[in-house]
């Protein structure tokens, strides 16, 4: 396995809790990879665990890992204080000018030693949201139309979102997402209302829930996709 878009990762136990975040340092290659991460991981790490890396061009990808040669690092950084008094010396002024900041940073070689399924397209990871966005599409006479949308979940390879757009299955829309100013295109493939997605909403709810696929995507588009799903994942871990 080699992957040269790499340089996000989640560790979670081969039980599939989660553990933290790292940074992948430099491309994975020859089945190892360097994962960094801010302040000491030494008591939350195991020895074999799953990382799902996240590839640019790949998407998701899980695999079994084991963990080795963790290290720690002291970096230290130089702040600015107080000014001394006028009876401090110029050498002693200097050093009571400045304050020294420690912060520790550490690292883990990591080796896959078995790769789960490449988590693809609808099978990617899948984010509960609330994001409000608009919608363009023609009506059944070729009209161009546009209607407010409610993305409820997202993956990179499809959505779940409500409109009072009356939509069939097999309706293809343009709505921006991820990039306020490149719309996607996605094909309308489940139709339900919308209590019945979710209690939270009453079952008077005027509008209507639609299970989406994205089409088109080009591999640059697609790959922005990913990222922004991680993203999301990322801050809705950060809010918990």
């Amino acid at each position: 396995m080699r992957l040269q878009h790499c340089n996000k990762a989640q560790i979670y136990t081969v039980q599939e809790e989660f553990l933290c975040s790292a940074d992948v340092v430099g491309d994975v290659d020859e089945q190892v990879a360097i994962l960094r991460f801010d302040g000491s991981r030494k008591d939350i790490l195991e020895t074999e665990v799953l990382v799902k890396f996240l590839d640019a061009a790949h998407g998701v990808l899980p695999c079994i890992c084991r963990l080795s040669e963790y290290e720690e690092a002291l970096e230290q950084t130089t702040e600015a204080s107080e000014a001394s008094s006028a009876e401090t010396k110029p050498e002693e002024s200097k050093s009571a000018n400045t304050e020294e900041k420690k912060a520790i940073t550490s690292t883990v070689k990591c080796t896959v030693v078995a790769e789960h399924e490449v988590i693809q397209r609808r099978q990617d990871v899948k984010v509960s949201v609330q994001l409000a966005t608009s919608a363009s599409f023609l009506d059944e006479d070729h009209q161009l139309q546009a209607a407010e949308v409610t993305i409820l979940d997202i993956s990179a390879g499809g959505m779940f979102c409500l409109s009072t757009a009356k939509w069939s299955e097999g309706q293809v829309f343009a709505s921006k997402i991820f990039d306020k100013t490149i719309p996607v295109d996605l094909e309308v493939i489940r139709v339900q209302d919308a209590h019945s997605y979710s209690s939270d909403y009453p079952a008077d709810d005027s509008r209507i829930g639609y299970g989406c696929r994205f089409i088109n995507l080009g591999q640059a588009a697609e790959s922005a996709l990913r990222k922004f799903v991680y993203q999301q994942q990322l801050q809705k871990r950060r809010r918990k």
